[in-house]
């Protein structure tokens, strides 16, 4: 067995440059191979020729770049592995792109930021929808009725898109009053359908006392997102039958027409002496812009009213009936020449009632009117006998005047003070 030969200077494998960072650590004992996962074959330097018949020359591990411990971080050996100084590993394969599981882990980051985002709007839309869609609508129309049924008014104007400019009616005593006479009750109220409208229309159902009602509200959306009433009052136009008179509504005196109300019950009266509101005096007021019908009420005299006008009445007919003049007033006012010639004397006549008219005179009634209440008119009262001094082609003497006037219609206005009796 022949000793194998040393190897030749220019045989001995050449290391790679050595970076000049830091110095390298003492070579150790080259180590036995160990356990590697497989890698990508790296070129190795140029080997030089063996002889024949020798085996081949195994050279150290191919030296690397020195590989370094980060500041602050330890490094140690595992067990089986060479420890600190030993040549290090081959150096890793170039670096390639992001790995799938990177990839994968990036794109559910940005899923979650996408779905978290998502969920944001969805919460802030949905709200808005489920408004627009009429359950906030059906809300504020449910809450507005119940704050009347609760004689809240205070509670109701908030729920109103729109407040009127006389809110003398609107209070809680005048709510009262209604919810005594015929509370508000039964409400229920139908959510509508739709949605992405700042307008929704809402059909409620409630009683007035004995008076079912359903009302088609209208409802709006305002910029800040809440939901206001619309036709929550109720306007009532006393119209002309009403004119002059001084009018309350459960009691609470009101001097604008028309009237503004909540949904309820309202019964009108006058404080104007003389004069009542008759008939069905109170009148349900169901709410939205359907106005109450007034045709139940009528202004009439009260009893003394009534006797205040048969008494102006008589007193003007007497002064009538007592004037000699041609021109008397009462409509008992007569020419000086008749229409055959005869020619009376002023200051010579008598008037007398007839007994019809005497009968007339002391029954007489007032009628009602649905114009003007503080002008009362009377009915006709009839005829008048009338006796004067006259003259004709030369004679004198006493003549009646056939087809004279009679006493017509009177009208007694409440508004003088006294009292004035006009006639027609």
């Amino acid at each position: 067995m022949t000793d194998r030969p040393e190897p030749t200077p220019s045989q001995e494998p050449q290391p790679e440059p050595q970076q000049p960072q830091q110095p390298q650590p003492e070579p150790q004992e080259p180590q036995p191979p160990q356990q590697q996962p497989p890698q990508e074959p790296q070129p190795y330097p140029a080997q030089p020729l063996q002889p024949q018949g020798q085996p081949p020359y195994q050279p150290p591990y191919p030296q690397q770049a020195p590989q370094y411990a980060q500041p602050g971080q330890p490094q140690f050996a595992a067990p089986g592995q060479p420890p600190y100084g030993a040549p290090p590993a081959p150096p890793a394969p170039p670096r390639r792109g992001l790995g799938r599981g990177a990839l994968f882990g990036i794109l559910g980051g940005v899923l979650a930021v996408i779905v978290v985002v998502v969920l944001v709007i969805v919460f802030a839309i949905v709200p808005a929808v489920s408004r627009a869609s009429g359950a906030g609508a059906a809300d504020a129309v449910k809450g507005y009725l119940t704050a009347l049924a609760a004689s809240d008014a205070k509670k109701a104007l908030t729920f109103l898109s729109d407040e009127p400019a006389d809110k003398s009616l609107l209070t809680a005593d005048v709510l009262r009053a209604s919810n005594e006479k015929a509370p508000l009750k039964k409400i229920k109220v139908v959510k509508p359908t739709g949605k992405g409208s700042t307008i929704a229309h809402v059909l409620a159902k409630y009683s007035i006392g004995d008076t079912p009602v359903t009302v088609d509200y209208s409802a709006y959306r305002d910029d800040d997102g809440d939901w206001k009433v619309g036709g929550g009052t109720t306007s009532i136009d006393l119209g002309d039958r009403f004119s002059g008179l001084a009018i309350t509504v459960n009691g609470v005196e009101s001097s604008q027409s028309p009237i503004v109300v909540f949904p309820g019950a309202y019964t009108l009266a006058t404080t104007t002496p003389n004069f009542a509101i008759g008939g069905d005096a109170t009148v349900i007021a169901p709410g939205g812009f359907e106005s109450p019908s007034l045709t139940g009420l009528k202004v009439s005299l009260t009893d003394e009213g009534k006797a205040a006008f048969r008494q102006a009445v008589t007193a003007a007919v007497n002064e009538c009936l007592a004037s000699k003049s041609l021109a008397a007033g009462c409509g008992l006012t007569v020419p000086e020449t008749l229409s055959d010639g005869t020619k009376l004397v002023d200051g010579t006549l008598t008037r007398t009632l007839s007994a019809d008219g005497q009968a007339k005179l002391a029954s007489l009634a007032p009628v009602d009117s649905l114009t003007a209440p503080l002008n009362v008119r009377g009915e006709s009262i009839g005829g008048v006998d009338t006796t004067a001094q006259c003259e004709k082609n030369g004679r004198s003497g006493t003549c009646s005047v056939l087809f004279g006037p009679s006493l017509g219609e009177p009208l007694v206005d409440f508004s003088a003070d006294p009292l004035v009796v006009r006639w027609d």
